[in-house]
């Protein structure tokens, strides 16, 4: 009977790729001896399936990539663990491999997920009180709700010193742990600003199932109002479901919401100003 061999990792890190080369030796040289079941998951989408899959388990993993081994699964690692597991009992050996061949496979791994994704991505760096806390990189389903995305994305790239209404030096007004934080009013940076425009609710498809949504923020919850006031969630809030337009997902920085999230609060608002410090729209590979 086979053993099962699980490895999970994020598909833009050197080390999961590493691994991911010995678990195709070790499936080719002893084919009738291994099930190799691989994940290769953004980032975010990994966070959330490490959390689930090592939940109550009291292990603290904080590698890049993880193996597990059997059905029910029993826990290895990470990459160095694996890699010894593999060396000592199936003679596995990559030691006159260059690192740089690994990070190469990461780097086309990532840019093939984009171009194929046929999506658009956004860098959104967040400071504290000035001192950089962290980026996070955004999935825009332009897909799914082009016009939404078209304003997310105009506000994202404009330019606040040269005249221009823009997301790049807004606070963070609100923040609700276990819930979401708020972002956007690019006239007042309070929370009550009006921009001047609104766009009519364009769909309700993107669903609000996991930490990371990012949706736009009505006006009390009046349909057709949305603007540039933005969410982005802390966790899953199926009751947004219907009621407010998601239209893109943090796939890699759930670290940095984390600490958003965490930060003191006076009446739902930092006490430490957060605001956007940086926003860059990244270009995508062309598909080959």
């Amino acid at each position: 009977m086979s053993q099962l061999i699980t490895v999970a990792g994020k598909i833009n890190d050197e080390k999961f790729q590493r691994v991911c080369v010995a678990a195709r030796w070790l499936t080719k040289e002893a084919e009738d001896r291994f099930d190799i079941r691989v994940l290769n998951l953004l980032p975010a989408d990994y966070d959330l399936w490490l959390a689930k899959s090592l939940d109550k388990t009291g292990i603290i993993h904080k590698s890049n990539v993880v193996v597990l081994l059997g059905d029910p699964a029993k826990y290895l690692g990470g990459e160095q663990e694996f890699l010894d597991w593999a060396r000592d009992r199936h003679g596995y050996d990559d030691s006159k491999t260059n690192a740089i061949f690994f990070k190469r496979m990461a780097k086309r791994a990532w840019e093939a997920h984009m171009a194929e994704s046929g999506r658009q991505y956004a860098v959104m760096a967040f400071s504290q009180d000035e001192e950089e806390i962290g980026r996070i990189l955004i999935e825009v389903f332009s897909d799914d709700c082009p016009k939404t995305c078209e304003m997310f994305l105009g506000l994202l790239t404009a330019r606040r010193d040269e005249g221009e209404q823009a997301y790049e030096g807004c606070p963070v007004h609100r923040v609700v742990p276990g819930g979401w934080m708020q972002s956007g009013d690019v006239v007042k940076g309070e929370g009550d600003g009006d921009p001047g425009f609104s766009i009519p609710d364009e769909t309700f498809k993107i669903k609000h199932d996991k930490p990371g949504i990012v949706g736009c923020a009505n006006k009390l919850g009046t349909p057709h109002t949305n603007n540039s006031h933005f969410y982005i969630t802390f966790a899953p809030l199926p009751f947004l479901d219907g009621k407010k337009v998601a239209f893109a997902r943090v796939i890699d920085g759930l670290r940095v919401l984390r600490m958003i999230e965490k930060t003191k609060l006076r009446f739902e608002r930092p006490t430490k100003t957060i605001r956007v410090s940086h926003c860059e729209l990244l270009k995508v590979p062309t598909s080959t």
